[in-house]
């Protein structure tokens, strides 16, 4: 969304490639989105630090490199989010509460829904 207004967009990622875990459509879609905008990749590198000017990053050797930014978006992973399953089992062990979604591993849609429909058959 910042690319297509124009603002000059870096990614950062730890890894050696960019796009992970994304189906090859997927990235065909998001690599035509980023054609001709102001959009630059630097892989192999983590996020140290963010200050006033913008980021630091860190290479695997240890070397550091100062970006200048006057906005960060962070997107670092994503872990299960259990609260609303953990309390429902807390609070009412008398029901059986079936797990689906991303309280099971933060997915795509189409896991969620397969997982519902799993869910349900269980309950036939």
């Amino acid at each position: 969304m910042l690319a297509e207004q124009d603002k000059e967009v870096i990614f950062v990622e730890m890894l050696d490639s960019f796009m992970n875990n994304i189906t090859f459509d997927e990235k065909r879609v998001y690599e035509e989105r980023f054609r001709d905008k102001p959009v630059s990749v630097h892989t192999g590198q983590r996020l140290e630090s963010v200050n006033d000017d913008g980021i630091v990053v860190v290479d695997r050797c240890g070397g550091r490199t100062a970006i200048s930014a006057d906005s960060v978006v962070l997107a670092a992973g994503f872990r299960p989010n259990r609260g609303l399953i953990d309390g429902l089992r807390s609070e009412l062990p008398q029901l059986q509460v079936l797990e689906a979604g991303d309280c099971v591993c933060p997915r795509k849609i189409f896991d969620a829904i397969h997982d519902g429909h799993l869910a349900a058959k269980l309950l036939d």
